[in-house]
């Protein structure tokens, strides 16, 4: 019966080729997006958590203070603010932020640090206090007071929503358009089910060669959906590095439950069709 289902599921694949290759690569793409969808709300959700209570906003000094001035404001600052915490950013550490996001003007900032703006930093969990800091005639420009990590951890969520009711919708498509192509080849061999049936046959021989049709697609689907997850999360990876962000990191739990999916969903929708066909009869030929 094994070698039977084997044969005639193969046989049914070759016929459907074109249509088993759609239908895998239509369970792949909204299977990706959601482990894209997963992998990306988490990061977010584990940078939002790092900026959740105080953060690091930078106040950008006037060029014409001296160092005294400059120590002479943070003191002032410490002294009114116990609760900041007030720092001087020295010079080779701003030359090796500038020339990390700016390469092209490594050569100059290393020739002639004086050009370098006096720069500090205040870490507070109530950000928009500094604010204030806008009208002191030492200040030249204070922020962003809203950093752009917690901005991005506030739409994790609303992400989530609006991606995961897409996923799920496209997912069950894909569930659909399987039960529908076993529909179909139902109807199409209805004459040859019926005999056997009739002959017979075990509902397992009859339903094998269906089965072992439509795990095709579910095999489809579980290469290409990790590959296509990895590539994605790689590719984000290459972007968010070069803000200064943590990588993106896939779970392999993620990428597991994304191939168990792949492999049983279209299995799932083929059993519960044959099940309703072996109740209520196959239509005629």
């Amino acid at each position: 019966m094994i070698r039977h289902a084997l044969s005639e599921g193969a046989r049914l694949v070759r016929s459907r080729l074109g249509i088993t290759l759609a239908l895998g690569l239509l369970l792949a793409v909204p299977l990706a997006m959601s482990a894209v969808t997963a992998t990306t709300v988490g990061w977010l959700n584990a940078l939002a958590a790092g900026t959740a209570d105080a953060i690091s906003v930078p106040v950008l000094l006037r060029p014409e203070l001296d160092a005294a001035s400059r120590t002479a404001w943070v003191e002032r600052q410490r002294q009114t603010h116990p609760d900041w915490s007030v720092r001087l950013v020295p010079a080779d550490e701003l030359v090796d932020r500038l020339g990390e996001w700016f390469p092209s003007l490594s050569s100059v900032l290393d020739e002639d640090r004086a050009l370098l703006p006096p720069l500090a930093e205040i870490t507070t969990d109530t950000p928009s206090l500094l604010a204030g800091l806008e009208a002191d005639r030492e200040v030249l420009a204070v922020g962003p007071l809203d950093p752009f990590a917690r901005r991005l951890g506030r739409t994790s969520r609303q992400l989530a929503t609006g991606l995961g009711l897409v996923c799920v919708t496209l997912v069950l498509g894909a569930a659909v358009l399987a039960a529908v192509w076993v529909h179909l080849e139902l109807y199409r061999h209805a004459d040859e089910l019926e005999i056997m049936r009739l002959v017979g046959a075990r509902e397992g021989a009859v339903r094998g060669p269906f089965l072992v049709a439509v795990s095709a697609p579910g095999l489809v689907a579980a290469v290409v959906a990790p590959v296509a997850t990895l590539t994605a999360l790689e590719w984000m990876t290459h972007l968010v590095v070069g803000l200064g962000l943590e990588p993106v990191r896939p779970s392999p739990w993620l990428l597991a439950v994304e191939v168990g999916v792949a492999l049983m969903l279209p299995i799932a929708a083929a059993w519960r069709t044959l099940q309703r066909h072996s109740r209520l009869g196959l239509p005629d030929a």
